[in-house]
């Protein structure tokens, strides 16, 4: 099945919120910024890079194996710091209330202090330093340690063929966090799969000016993509035409490094 082609208008929309940048001295904070401001998102193409990306997705699939999967819920604090697998199904705390949500994905938590089994380490250094840049921190804020009560939670997202998907949410979670930090809240992510090669439907999308923006028909492997978490943002259903698979790595692959409160 053919993946459809985004409009004119948010092509045009995606060009004026891509930057290439080669050098991490080089970020263009203040233009990023006013992009997340005006338009909620903005593209970084040059840091991270596409071999970078499939070496990694070497990596992870050679380690994979579905057994490693813990279940949705009832993992401590302290887990989660540590190489940790998981599916994630269902609402979100189990809870289905007013401003719950629900999803369907696999995670790998891979906090720097742990072994690099994934080889990602390199790539989320990279990002945490992209972050740390735009909220005006020191280059390495908490990324090996826990600092001013927070930490990375450098980890990889897996939405599987066959439905995998995250309902339309605001991050009121990590929205508080950077209330009571007095940081931006944003989200960056990392690119890790290719619409239209490793799945051909759904994707990462956000809400605004009453029209979603599904970026990733237009991303590259190695894109990096911030998007204002207090926007409505979430995924479409990934192949929701194919059967559902838990046994592999289909699908579609980003990772981020969310600053998480230390409990």
């Amino acid at each position: 099945m053919k993946t459809s082609k985004p409009s004119e208008a948010i092509v045009s929309l995606f060009k004026e919120n891509l930057f290439i940048v080669n050098q991490q001295d080089q970020l263009p904070v203040a233009k990023i910024l006013n992009c997340l401001q005006n338009n909620k998102f903005a593209c970084l193409r040059g840091i991270t890079t596409e071999s970078e990306v499939i070496q990694a997705r070497q990596a992870i699939q050679q380690k994979f194996s579905k057994n490693n999967d813990n279940p949705t819920i009832g993992e401590s604090p302290e887990q989660v710091k540590t190489n940790f697998q998981k599916l994630s199904v269902g609402s979100i705390h189990s809870k289905h209330h007013t401003g719950s949500y629900a999803r369907l994905l696999r995670t790998f938590y891979n906090a720097l202090w742990n072994e690099d089994i994934y080889q990602m380490h390199e790539l989320f250094r990279k990002m945490i330093r992209v972050r740390n840049q735009l909220l005006n921190k020191p280059i390495n804020f908490a990324m090996n340690t826990i600092e001013d009560g927070l930490w990375t939670a450098a980890r990889i997202h897996q939405y599987p063929k066959g439905g995998g998907f995250m309902q339309a949410h605001r991050d009121k979670t990590l929205t508080n966090i950077a209330n009571q930090k007095d940081l931006n809240y944003f989200q960056l992510l990392l690119v890790m799969s290719q619409k239209g090669i490793n799945y051909q439907q759904g994707g990462g999308f956000i809400e605004h000016n009453e029209q979603r923006i599904c970026f990733e028909e237009l991303c590259c492997l190695g894109d990096l993509i911030i998007y204002d978490s207090s926007t409505i943002h979430g995924v479409d259903d990934v192949d929701p035409h194919e059967v559902l698979d838990l046994d592999t790595l289909s699908g579609r692959m980003v990772a981020f490094v969310s600053l998480y409160k230390s409990l």
